[in-house]
């Protein structure tokens, strides 16, 4: 999957590639956590 954001008032372009983003609130169950990132690393290793 690919994002591009073109940005016309700063001249800049954001663009993310094959990427995870993580955000937290509050508690985390570190077990739980590590369990799914490593399921999405074994998804994006696969393809």
């Amino acid at each position: 999957m690919e994002y591009v954001e073109e940005c016309d008032r700063r001249n800049c372009r954001i663009e993310i590639k094959d990427s995870i983003v993580i955000i937290i609130c509050g508690e985390v169950d570190v077990d739980k956590l590590r369990e799914s990132l490593q399921i999405a690393l074994e998804a994006k290793s696969s393809k």
